[in-house]
């Protein structure tokens, strides 16, 4: 006996599992249902019925049309850890129309609102009804509907929603209380630029009342149902109206209106001609603060032909002026550029050794200098900056040129004269010299290199001084370089230069009545020289 009556007590509650989710489900609708045994940590098992999805304590069930009755039978199983199994089941109805109204529950005297009206499934027809015509008016058309408060008072709208194809037939129901409350709305623009006027309406409800504005220093006029304003100094200014209705119900709003300008406006110092900058390349600041974004800057691309061009840039915020704020960018055409008059000296060393022949004018140094001046952007300011070169050539006369009185031995200078010495001369090379002036930095640099070079080319031949003399083999010759280097190295023309020597040379073979007279002629005509090396200051081109 008792061991009968402790054994319900020691195994009723070893398994329990509890199923919840929703008690009804709609066509095409998707549900989660959950399953919650105890002693937990065991396993579950649903039961296998069309649309159902387990995840071990869970199910998603996609709805669909039970055969036998209005509910869809779910079950799921439950087993311990200790392997005692128990089970449940849940019944959920399966809703074959459903029907919804959509609107307020509260509506005021004088007003009109719309209904909107839902039913599935879809494709059926909609029956409006109102349960109180006193208190509101109700127009209907298809699923939308619009409601007037008529009088105060409580109305009931029943929507009655028919899917004759099935047979189905459900209504839905929206009470609606209206209300003789006093209101009055306010509608304008929250922001607005300095000097420019904007209107604050009002909407008012019920009918029949008075409406009122508080008086502001800034109000420039007032109409029944508007006022009209407008300042030029920035802030936030709040306009009041009251309304009074025919009982002396008293209501009133308030409608705060800010008036903004510019206060601060910079940007990028100068621009190369053909930029186009964004609003994020400027400094905006707004009385009151934190308004940019209503600030538009013009223009924001910048052209010129000419070398510079100081433009105006404008920050505004509405079409008046008395909100905006300018500053000046200088637009840089770097394309434009115009000589500048630089000269730079460089020594003629080349035509030194031909001074002894009385040639050095037939050689000379040609120098061709452009520089150009141009505008270009810095960080802070816009600068002026030259860059170009000196082109430097030898110009060469080429000759031949004559040089009389070369001197001979005394063996032959009574039988023979060397009276005419032909020189001919060829120039080679060239340097270019490059300058630049760095106007962002203030510095000037100069590079370039090169070496020019004359060839001298000497002969001659001896001619008989009286009859008897025979010339059997009498010629002169000798050939030379001469040579001079240019470098720019900071800021200084290092030039450097030298020449060989000018030997004249050759062999004397005379017949002299019947003796024969060899001389061999070495004749120095001029001297091998090395010139030291100068050091020329080149010009600043700031």
């Amino acid at each position: 006996m008792w061991a009968f009556a402790k054994a319900p007590f020691a195994f009723g509650w070893d398994c329990t599992v509890t199923l919840s989710g929703p008690s009804a489900i709609k066509k095409e609708q998707t549900i989660t249902l959950m399953a919650s045994g105890d002693p937990s940590g065991g396993s579950y098992s649903w039961w296998r019925i069309p649309n159902l999805t387990p995840n071990g304590s869970s199910a998603n069930l996609t709805a669909f049309e039970p055969t036998f009755s209005d509910y869809i039978r779910v079950g799921v199983n439950y087993t311990t850890p200790r392997g005692k199994k128990c089970s449940n089941t849940k019944y959920i109805w399966y809703e074959g129309c459903c029907a919804k109204i959509v609107g307020p529950n509260n509506v005021k005297l004088g007003e009109t609102v719309t209904l909107s009206a839902s039913g599935e499934p879809v494709g059926g027809s909609f029956i409006w009804e109102n349960s109180n015509p006193q208190a509101v008016q109700l127009e209907a058309s298809g699923d939308t509907a619009n409601l007037s408060g008529l009088s105060p008072g409580t109305t009931t709208i029943t929507l009655t929603y028919d899917y004759p194809e099935s047979g189905l037939n459900c209504q839905a129901y929206l009470e609606v209380n209206v209300t003789s409350e006093c209101s009055v709305d306010l509608y304008g623009t929250y922001i607005t630029s300095v000097g420019d006027y904007c209107s604050v309406s009002a909407v008012t409800n019920p009918e029949g009342g008075i409406l009122t504005w508080t008086p502001h220093q800034n109000i420039e006029s007032i109409s029944d149902d508007h006022i009209y304003h407008g300042t030029e100094i920035p802030g936030t200014y709040t306009y009041e109206a009251k309304y009074t209705l025919t009982d002396g119900t008293i209501c009133s709003n308030s409608f705060d209106v800010t008036f903004v300008k510019v206060d601060s406006f910079s940007g990028p110092y100068c621009v190369d001609s053909g930029t186009t900058l964004s609003k994020s390349d400027f400094t905006v600041s707004t009385l009151p603060k934190g308004h940019n974004v209503l600030v538009n800057i013009n223009p924001l691309t910048y052209m010129t032909d000419l070398p510079y061009f100081d433009k105006t840039v404008t920050a505004s915020i509405g079409s008046g002026l008395a909100d905006d704020a300018t500053t000046t960018i200088t637009v840089i055409n770097r394309s434009n550029k115009f000589s500048s008059d630089i000269n730079v000296k460089v020594p003629n060393y080349v035509s030194e050794p031909l001074k002894t022949l009385g040639l050095s004018d037939k050689l000379d140094l040609v120098l061709n200098s452009k520089f150009d001046r141009f505008w270009e952007c810095c960080s802070t300011f816009a600068s002026s900056s030259v860059d170009g070169s000196t082109n430097i050539k030898l110009d060469v006369s080429n000759g031949p040129f004559t040089i009389i009185g070369i001197p001979l031995p005394k063996n032959i200078k009574k039988y023979v004269t060397v009276d005419v010495l032909n020189v001919g001369l060829s120039g080679d090379g060239g340097a270019k010299i490059t300058g630049n002036y760095k106007g962002c930095l203030g510095i000037t640099e100069w590079s370039g290199s090169g070496t020019l070079s004359a060839n001298i080319n000497a002969s001659a031949e001896a001619k008989a001084q009286f009859p008897q003399v025979v010339i059997l083999h009498g010629k002169l010759g000798g050939k030379t370089g001469v040579s001079q280097s240019v470098k720019a190295k900071d800021n200084n023309l290092i030039v450097s230069s030298g020449w060989e020597g000018l030997n004249m040379t050759g062999m004397f073979k005379i017949k002299v009545f019947k003796h024969i007279v060899n001389t061999n002629i070495n004749y120095p005509l001029i001297k091998k020289k090395e010139m030291p090396q100068v050091s020329i200051s080149l010009p600043s081109l700031k």
